[in-house]
């Protein structure tokens, strides 16, 4: 089967993702498959194979990551576990990096008969074809441990409640079924939300499967919350951003004793990058913000390293009041703040800054930047890998991002104040106020 990567490439963006996670290369199968649509679709949307590379294997350690977290915080361990489940698993994103803390009871489920039979030979995962509708899914196995990463992010209502209802039921009495959703707040600012709590598209970065039945689905929790209580006797605990700081993460059991509550999970702090340029002085100027979505997920240090060597470690925050502009964009509004308890002068000291001698020589397209962060609960995540290039890029595209979305919300506002009867009053009579020279403006009346 031909090979979307070799790790006889030796990729240096791969190597810096794998060390900076302490991961040693010959304990995972890092072989990716040209068919891999999760490498492709990074691929396609940067135009740019190292730093989808970097993404896919990053994505997959820090979803594992997660995983170890639940396990941990519920199950004491995977050495008590029974069968675990990665429904959804295409090419093995995230299975590749579970393999090693599960051996033979690991199963993978998926569409693509390539994607399992790969994952069999490699992985030693028990296959579990899967079905386009829920109640076609075959399976007599029941599992401890059942992760849905990305299928309820395509789902139209027709489904998501029917595969929920299917899925949990794979459960053994003591499971947990661990599922991800897209927020509201994430939807593209052209499409409304439905009163019913679910928005769907029909378009994804899926090339095999139609769109109609797997597009892209934003809900709301209150929806997440009816399709469980639906289902009858699970508890439910949905953790806002939880996965790579953009997925929500919903857990779902039925254990009557199981705290979902109690348990403490760390996404690691989310780290943004608002400057990054280069100075007169030969040095790399950076600066951005770092916030926990957690309490105790707070940053404590931002590590700066170029080819692997750590350069400057950032551990004295600055105030940032202008971020508390854009907190409810990147799903914290205050209710959420308050809600999570969270401390607000922690946010309010979340700016960080750095001045980078670089190495001479150097080249843009070569030389690896990676920041990394560690949250005041010693959860440790990479915020960026790729080279001088793609900082530079990736720093000028987020502001423009930005910028955007800022115009865009002011544009819609205009709007709708011009629709509004009392806006085209008000107006008219700043217009009259005009005409009669009733105001302190200069310039001629209109």
């Amino acid at each position: 089967m031909a090979l979307g990567y070799d790790p006889a490439e030796n990729h240096p963006w791969v190597r810096e993702v794998l060390r900076a996670a302490a991961i040693p290369q010959a304990s995972v199968d890092l072989r990716i498959d040209a068919d891999d649509e999760m490498l492709l679709h990074g691929w396609a949307e940067t135009g740019d194979r190292d730093s989808a590379l970097a993404a896919y294997f990053a994505s997959g350690i820090e979803i594992a990551s997660a995983l170890d977290q639940v396990v941990l915080g519920l199950f004491g361990g995977y050495h008590r576990l029974g069968r675990v489940l990665d429904f959804g698993s295409g090419y093995g994103r995230v299975a590749r990096f579970l393999a090693p803390r599960l051996s033979s009871r690991l199963w993978v489920s998926d569409l693509l008969p390539g994607a399992l039979a790969a994952l069999e030979k490699r992985l030693d995962a028990r296959p579990l074809p899967s079905t386009n509708e829920p109640h076609d899914l075959r399976c007599r196995e029941r599992f401890d441990l059942i992760y849905v990463g990305s299928l309820f992010t395509h789902l139209p209502d027709r489904t998501f409640g029917q595969w929920l209802d299917r899925l949990a039921g794979l459960l053994t009495p003591a499971g947990v079924l661990v599922f991800t959703v897209h927020d509201h707040s994430l939807r593209p600012p052209h499409l409304e939300m439905p009163a019913a709590g679910l928005c769907f598209e029909a378009a994804s970065e899926s090339r095999s499967i139609d769109h109609d039945q797997y597009g892209s689905a934003w809900v709301t929790e209150d929806y997440v919350q009816r399709q469980v209580a639906a289902l009858g006797g699970f508890a439910v605990r949905q953790i806002a951003r939880g996965l790579c700081h953009y997925q929500d993460l919903v857990l779902l059991t039925a254990v009557p004793g199981r705290d979902l509550a109690s348990l403490r999970f760390d996404p690691g702090p989310d780290v943004r990058i608002d400057r990054c340029e280069l100075t007169n002085d030969g040095n790399l100027a950076l600066s951005g913000w770092a916030i926990g979505r957690l309490p105790g997920s707070e940053p404590a240090t931002i590590e700066v390293a170029l080819d692997g060597e750590v350069r400057a470690i950032v551990d004295d925050f600055e105030p940032r009041p202008d971020i508390f502009q854009s907190l409810a964009e990147i799903g914290l509004p205050p209710s959420r703040i308050a809600e999570d308890r969270l401390d607000s002068d922690l946010l309010l000291r979340s700016g960080w800054s750095c001045s980078v001698p670089l190495p001479a020589p150097h080249r843009l397209s070569h030389t690896i930047l990676q920041i990394r962060a560690t949250s005041r609960a010693g959860t440790r995540r990479t915020a960026f890998t790729g080279s001088l290039a793609q900082a530079l890029h990736h720093a000028a595209a987020e502001n423009y991002r930005h910028e955007y979305n800022r115009v865009f919300e002011l544009e819609k506002t205009i709007g709708e104040m011009e629709r509004d009867g009392f806006w085209k009053l008000r107006q008219r009579w700043f217009q009259l106020k005009r005409f009669a020279g009733l105001t302190e403006e200069t310039g001629r009346a209109l």
